[in-house]
């Protein structure tokens, strides 16, 4: 998680911001700084889960990037087999056959990754919804902003834990 918050203090610069040109009082400047932090982690887990969905950009992970939050989570359940599809498609790249990417989402299925994904989602919800509720004016914004981002979160997580192959 150290380089979700690492990425997401954007998010919470802009919102901290906001609080110090909307004039916000110390504690809420300090809690719409957190709520930033945990809807900008909840962006980049967003980005992760949709990932997922593409197989050139799962690729592009594997290989040059740092890996979606649920194959993290999957390594840690499961090394020796994540870890095989991880090195084959390091090797072959923009060749992995569909069915490698296939057999790599179906083992971060069966291994949990995506259901610690799922419970680190909730979690973030919480604190968030934890820090909005100091904030005295337009907190219903903050709220509905965090809401929007959770629904496409929770439907993503759906199709891939539902769906007993992802078609690539």
């Amino acid at each position: 998680m150290g380089i979700n918050k690492k990425k997401a203090a954007d998010v919470e610069a802009h919102t901290f911001i906001g609080a110090i040109v909307g004039d916000g009082k110390e504690k809420e400047k300090e809690s719409l700084r957190k709520y930033g932090r945990y809807l900008g982690m909840l962006f980049i887990i967003r980005d992760d889960v949709a990932d997922l969905f593409n197989p050139q950009e799962i690729i592009h992970r594997i290989k040059k990037e740092h890996l979606p939050l649920p194959i993290i989570y999957s390594l840690n359940s499961n090394f020796e087999s994540v870890y095989a599809y991880i090195r084959e498609i390091k090797r072959v790249g923009m060749n992995t056959p569909p069915n490698t990417l296939q057999k790599l989402i179906n083992t971060v299925r069966q291994t949990g990754g995506l259901s610690e994904t799922l419970i680190c989602i909730k979690d973030l919800v919480n604190k968030a919804q934890i820090n909005i509720k100091d904030v005295k004016i337009n907190r219903a914004i903050f709220e509905l902003i965090l809401q929007s981002v959770v629904a496409d979160l929770e439907e993503d997580m759906f199709n891939l834990k539902s769906n007993a192959t992802t078609t690539f």
